[in-house]
């Protein structure tokens, strides 16, 4: 309900999402995988060759206010809800946070394998309630961003930022290659 109220409202802001700018990033991004991890870099870099060939294609929404940063760890319930973070906010697709909410929380349930079901049930709850708020339907934007995520959840890790726990050494590895996979397996459907 909060992020389709940030969403419809018609915010001044000055930023928007530069799509030319964030396929040179993603490009940057599998290099910095590949450093990483040389035996991951096919599958980042596959992932970053689909989006930039579906960028041209695809109709997205400029005109929306996002988060863009949007994940479980900046969203805090202490008696009411609180959202932080806004550095990154401009305007953009919607499909934007709803998908990079969505890929963060595959990292959830592969950190907390106990919570796997409950955690995809929240996000058919989340995705459920905006829908209704907005008319809003899963579509190829979304399975667009949530892949943009996927590659940006794999740098961070590389890189130790993101969400914590930061993992290192052979865990670090493993989480890059999930959430990585994910995004392969998203490709498939």
């Amino acid at each position: 309900t909060w992020l389709s109220f940030l969403h419809q409202q018609p915010l001044p802001i000055a930023k928007q999402f530069d799509l030319a700018n964030e396929l040179t990033n993603l490009r940057a991004w599998a290099r910095q995988i590949g450093q990483s991890y040389p035996t991951l870099f096919d599958k980042a870099n596959q992932l970053v060759s689909f989006l930039e060939s579906e960028a041209a294609h695809l109709q997205f929404q400029w005109q929306t206010p996002i988060h863009k940063d949007f994940h479980y760890q900046h969203v805090l319930v202490n008696g009411r809800l609180a959202v932080i973070d806004f550095d990154e906010m401009r305007l953009g697709d919607p499909n934007f946070d709803l998908a990079h909410f969505c890929a963060n929380l595959q990292l959830l349930a592969y950190r907390v394998p106990q919570l796997e079901n409950r955690l995809a049930q929240l996000q058919q709850i989340f995705l459920e309630t905006y829908s209704r708020q907005t008319g809003w339907s899963t579509d190829q934007r979304f399975l667009y961003f949530f892949i943009y995520t996927c590659i940006k959840v794999a740098k961070q890790l590389c890189t130790q930022r993101g969400p914590h726990p930061r993992p290192t050494g052979a865990e670090q590895q493993r989480q890059v290659q999930m959430i990585l996979e994910e995004g392969v397996a998203r490709l498939r459907e």
